[in-house]
C-alpha cells in the first residue's frame, strides 16, 4: 500500500499501518493540520480539546479553563454539555482566530471544505470502548477537535482528529461521526456525580446535538 502521503507525518503512517486504512492508501484529497495532543483527567475532555487548539496545550491552561468555566457557571468538574459554553470559552481564549458556532450535520459540503482549508472543528459525539463515534443517545458523550480531512478514492470520506483519552492521531468515517453528533440527547447520569447541564436539555438549541463548536481557522 502507498501511504507515501503521510511521510512527513509519522503520526498518520502509524495509525494507517497498525489498523491497516486501506482505504486511506493514495487518497483522491486531504489535508492535516498537525496539533499537539494532551490526556484528560477527568471529565475535562472538552475542556482538553479546547486546550490543543491553542498550540501550546498543558495542565496549566486545562486548568485555567476550568476556573473560568466554573466562574461563568458552565461546569462543576470539566463536563461541558453545552456547545454554547465551549464557543464561549473559545472566543476568551483563542483571540487571533476566527470563530463561529456551527449548526448542523457534519456530513456536508461545508464542513469538508472548511477542513480542506485548514480549519479545526470541536466536535462532540458519543464515545465507544475503542473511542470511534458510536451511537448511545448522549450517555457517553465527548469531545474531540477534527484536524483535517481525507478523501480516498473510492468517495468515501474520514476526518482526523485528536481527544483527551488517547495520544493516537483518529481516523473516523465522517458518516459514522455525523450520526454520532446528530443523536446527543440525553446526558449520562452518575450516582454520587452532579453535571451542569443546559435546562432545555442536550437535544436543545443549548445542548450539543448537532452542533459542531467551534467551528475556527487556526493560525497554528
Amino acid at each position: 500500500m502507498d501511504f507515501s502521503w503521510t511521510k512527513d507525518y509519522p503520526e498518520i503512517l502509524k495509525v494507517c499501518t497498525l489498523f491497516d486504512l486501506q482505504e486511506l492508501s493514495a487518497p483522491f484529497n486531504y489535508k492535516y493540520s498537525p496539533i499537539k495532543g494532551i490526556l484528560q483527567n477527568g471529565p475535562q475532555c472538552g475542556l482538553v480539546a479546547l486546550a490543543m487548539c491553542s498550540g501550546t496545550p498543558s495542565k496549566e491552561l486545562v486548568d485555567e479553563l476550568l476556573i473560568q468555566a466554573r466562574s461563568l457557571c458552565y461546569s462543576y468538574n470539566g463536563e461541558i454539555f453545552s456547545a454554547k459554553y465551549l464557543y464561549e470559552l473559545a472566543k476568551i481564549n483563542l483571540r487571533n482566530v476566527s470563530i463561529e458556532l456551527y449548526d448542523g450535520p457534519l456530513n456536508t459540503n461545508v464542513v469538508k471544505d472548511f477542513l480542506l482549508d485548514g480549519g479545526l472543528i470541536l466536535v462532540p459525539y458519543d464515545c465507544d470502548k475503542n473511542h470511534t463515534p458510536a451511537t448511545k443517545n448522549g450517555h457517553k458523550a465527548h469531545w474531540a477537535v477534527l484536524i483535517g480531512i481525507v478523501e480516498s478514492n473510492n468517495g468515501r470520506v474520514y476526518v482526523l482528529a485528536r481527544h483527551g483519552k488517547s495520544q493516537n492521531v483518529a481516523v473516523w468515517d465522517l458518516e459514522e461521526l455525523a450520526l454520532s453528533n446528530s443523536q446527543l440527547n440525553e446526558y449520562p447520569r452518575e450516582e454520587g456525580k452532579e453535571f451542569r447541564v443546559p435546562e432545555t436539555g442536550l437535544g436543545s438549541p443549548e445542548g450539543i446535538k448537532n452542533k459542531s463548536p467551534s467551528k475556527f481557522i487556526s493560525p497554528i
